[in-house]
């Protein structure tokens, strides 16, 4: 298909950061954990759109689309 990779950004191991979380593999299953970055983020728009009852379209899709990846 003629689509590079980013194999330096690759990993390797039983624990990896992805989009938004760090994925850890147990002998019973798979954990994932939201990075706290991502919930600082999540956490600041909610109180953004909390604390107006005007704005634009942009801040409820930028809520929407963070909080798909976890």
């Amino acid at each position: 298909l003629g689509v590079g990779l980013a194999i330096h950004k690759g990993q390797v191991g039983t624990e990896v950061d992805w989009i938004g979380c760090h994925l850890s593999l147990k002998s019973d299953g798979v954990t994932a954990t939201i990075l706290p970055k991502r919930l600082d983020e999540i956490r600041a728009i909610a109180k953004q759109i909390m604390g107006s009852n005007l704005g634009s379209l942009g801040v409820p899709r930028s809520f929407v689309g963070k909080c798909q990846s976890i």
